[in-house]
């Protein structure tokens, strides 16, 4: 089996070009920032009364981004503040409150971040640019239909591990406050929880997830003849 090594070196090329444009593209079109306000969206609908009286809330955060770390077309608007609070406790703290004729409140809750930008849209530019540098025949109207097909269903299963990765990482986050009392896991279950935990939680996880995805959606669909020279069917 030889590669067809003309074609490698234009995909190799294709895809630095695709990556490059796309960081840049998202940004300025802001389609980053419909991807964030979306994640925001989903997940408040998902987790919003979650578990045992709890009350859950997705915030729009400042940037913990370091100004050094900015690039001239990225604002770094991406964090998010995930709030969880016992509505139980809320309610018998308001209570308590009346009862004692005081003014304020104070609740007990637990909070943490993501980064859309790097949690998510990273890594699937990664995988977009993959797919677009994935070897077609340019000439064939059918192929084109074939590459739009691929992307869109790579998108729709990255994001459903997205939606995985996240839900690990909520249920963590819930584990390590017990005193939350909104859904406690056992000894067996939190210790998996969080083994899956430390292992999503880098990037280079995500990227080979979205490696994994871009093998199952292009190479079964693509002509094998524009990888391998003299490949026969």
């Amino acid at each position: 089996m030889i590669l067809n090594t003309k074609n490698l070196i234009i995909s190799v090329a294709l895809f630095f070009i695709f990556y490059i444009f796309l960081t840049w593209f998202l940004p300025t079109t802001g389609l980053d920032r419909s991807y964030y306000k979306t994640f925001i969206s989903i997940n408040q609908s998902l987790y919003k009364d979650y578990g045992n009286h709890g009350k859950v809330e997705f915030l729009e955060a400042k940037s913990n981004t370091s100004t050094y770390q900015r690039h001239p077309f990225k604002k770094y608007d991406d964090d998010v503040l995930i709030k969880m609070m016992n509505q139980q406790q809320i309610d018998n703290a308001v209570a308590d409150a009346k009862r004692r004729k005081l003014r304020s409140v104070n609740v007990g809750h637990a909070e943490f971040y993501v980064n859309t930008w790097q949690y998510a849209v990273i890594p699937m530019i990664f995988l977009m640019a993959l797919i677009l540098a994935t070897p077609i025949n340019w000439k064939s109207p059918k192929a084109w239909g074939k590459k739009a097909v691929m992307l869109l269903v790579g998108l729709a299963l990255f994001n459903l591990f997205i939606l995985f990765r996240f839900w690990i990482r909520f249920v963590t986050e819930v584990n390590r406050h017990g005193w939350l009392e909104v859904g406690t896991l056992g000894d067996t279950a939190k210790y998996i929880v969080t083994l899956f935990n430390t292992i999503l939680m880098f990037m280079g996880v995500t990227l080979s997830v979205g490696i994994i995805i871009w093998g199952l959606v292009t190479f079964p669909f693509t002509d094998k003849k524009l990888i391998i020279e003299n490949y026969q069917e």
